[in-house]
């Protein structure tokens, strides 16, 4: 199980699948770590948790980029962070690792 923060939520801002990269506004770096986890949903195609890789700050945005496949370029829906962990079992919880 997997409990967040509600007020961690915000609007994807931006799409990269080349580099598997979401963007959403602000700096977040020092937020959000890598090796912890995302999740996108409300999105076209890309609804799902992902394991952090990086977060980088170019200005006005914060970019993830997931260890995992970002396939679809539409650029909507919400990235929740900060995710405390319990206890997980990787397989039933559908987390995209590379």
């Amino acid at each position: 199980m997997w409990l967040t923060d509600p007020n961690t939520s915000t609007a994807v801002a931006a799409v990269d699948t080349g580099s598997d990269t979401v963007a959403i506004a602000g700096d977040l770096t020092a937020i959000i770590a890598d090796n912890s986890f995302i999740e996108i949903t409300g999105s076209t195609g890309n609804d799902g948790t992902y394991v952090v890789a990086s977060t980088t700050f170019p200005s006005p945005n914060t970019d993830i980029t997931v260890a995992g496949d970002i396939t679809d370029a539409t650029v909507d829906g919400n990235v929740t962070y900060n995710w405390t962990e319990t206890t997980v079992n990787a397989a039933k919880s559908g987390i995209k690792f590379a």
